[in-house]
């Protein structure tokens, strides 16, 4: 599975298709647990991920409080929020 990285400059593209997006910390190994997931997952969505000590704005926006957070977006809007290690299991 591809993984985009996605910043301030590319966050709008959330706004279009369904995307699982996780806020991660490269300090923490289960942010890492969790990309690996991801890269093992069959997700139909997109996957982004999103570096809070990089885009501290967007962790803040998006009410980001504990790492991992992934959350399921729909055409831009949040519809699943998962804190944790997350397999994909709902799709």
């Amino acid at each position: 599975m591809e993984l985009v990285n996605i910043t301030n400059e590319n966050f709008h593209l959330i706004k279009k298709n369904e995307w699982y997006v996780l806020f991660w910390v490269p300090w923490g190994k289960p942010s890492f647990l969790q990309i690996d997931l991801f890269k093992k997952a069959r997700l139909k969505a997109k996957c982004g991920l999103i570096n809070v000590e990089e885009n501290h704005d967007l962790a803040y926006n998006n009410k980001i409080e504990l790492y991992p957070t992934t959350i399921y977006f729909v055409n831009g809007v949040e519809k699943y929020r998962f804190i944790g290690l997350f397999d994909g299991s709902i799709t």
